[in-house]
């Protein structure tokens, strides 16, 4: 819900009609769509704020009971990790990065050299 009024609160802002038919209610120029779009806003802007509550309260609830938060510290793992003596040893004797990364299937554009 909280989506829909956002897109329904920027239509109106750029000047967009939106109809819906179920409920039997339009967003364009009038007055009254102009009082439901300030409503819209509004409880989008609520929502985006509980949201924000919600979730500040969700992290301090975590920390305090001790758990680590956010990414690991260190390195990730990679794919490559199993390669990378012979990578090491490709880059130690001049290969380019293109060419190691066309080895290992990992370039994003393997026709060009």
């Amino acid at each position: 819900m909280f989506e829909c009024m956002e897109v329904l609160s920027i239509a109106m802002e750029k000047g967009i009609s939106a109809y819906a038919i179920k409920r039997n209610w339009r967003l364009d120029d009038s007055i009254q769509s102009k009082i439901v779009a300030m409503a819209f806003s509004m409880a989008a802007d609520i929502e985006r704020e509980l949201i924000s509550q919600r979730t500040k309260e969700a992290l301090r609830s975590r920390k305090a009971a001790g758990a680590t938060l956010g990414s690991p510290k260190g390195p990730g793992k990679s794919n490559l990790d199993k390669f990378r003596p012979e990578i090491e040893g490709l880059l130690a004797n001049g290969a380019r990065q293109k060419f190691i990364a066309q080895r290992y299937d990992t370039a994003r554009d393997k026709k060009n050299g």
